[in-house]
């Protein structure tokens, strides 16, 4: 709380009962650069057209988030639309769910994958999944079995 206070931020209560910022009184607001801001927007852009469908929506709710506690002047940076990724190929649709997978890395749940190979073997294991990394537009899945 010393730190708080040498920072000149308004707070009030007393220790092992809780502490409140007074009344009038806001957090500092976003503090990014347009460089910032247009990484921040690209980047949730690419995530947006090319991940499962949760994923994306919180993308598209990041950037407008982003809109409305940045100041005026930069958010051209985040709305003008020139930081969308230039789409190459169309989208591969897939059968399994992201969202799940995500998931399952926060929480170290353990998922059972019952896949077919190229040549038609079925195999069933009990995996740990670690990450989600892509290159490109191929996703890679890092898994511990």
């Amino acid at each position: 709380m010393a730190e708080v206070n040498a920072l000149r931020i308004p707070i009030t209560g007393e220790a092992e009962i809780g502490y409140v910022l007074d009344d009038g009184s806001d957090m500092p607001p976003l503090m990014l650069t347009a460089d910032e801001l247009e990484a921040a927007a690209l980047g949730a852009a690419w995530v947006a057209s090319e991940v499962d469908p949760s994923l994306a929506r919180a993308a598209l709710d990041l950037v407008s988030k982003l809109s409305t506690v940045i100041p005026k002047e930069l958010r051209p940076v985040v709305l003008d639309g020139s930081s969308q990724p230039i789409q190459t190929r169309a989208r591969v649709s897939e059968r399994f769910d992201g969202a799940l997978l995500r998931h399952a890395i926060r929480e170290r749940y353990r998922l059972q994958l019952i896949y077919t190979d190229r040549d038609g073997n079925t195999t069933d294991r009990i995996v740990r999944p670690l990450l989600i990394a892509f290159l490109g537009r191929t996703r890679y899945h890092r898994w511990m079995v």
